[in-house]
């Protein structure tokens, strides 16, 4: 099976290993997996931010206010 993959930026986000998304206070996007965590800030959060929206599969147990 082939993992799903996200670029963002430049970053390239392994959708498959994703635990949860936060989005903090100041409006950072926080990606948490299993062994790390990434940020993105600005256009790149937001960027994210919107595509997870538009796919509600990924907004589970993401938090409230997303």
């Amino acid at each position: 099976m082939m993992s799903r993959l996200l670029r963002v930026g430049d970053k390239v986000i392994n959708l498959d290993n994703i635990e949860y998304i936060v989005r903090e206070d100041d409006g950072v996007v926080r990606i948490h997996f299993i062994h790390a965590d990434i940020a993105l800030w600005n256009e790149q959060g937001e960027a994210f931010r919107q595509w997870v929206l538009s796919n509600a599969g990924y907004c589970e147990g993401s938090g409230e206010g997303w």
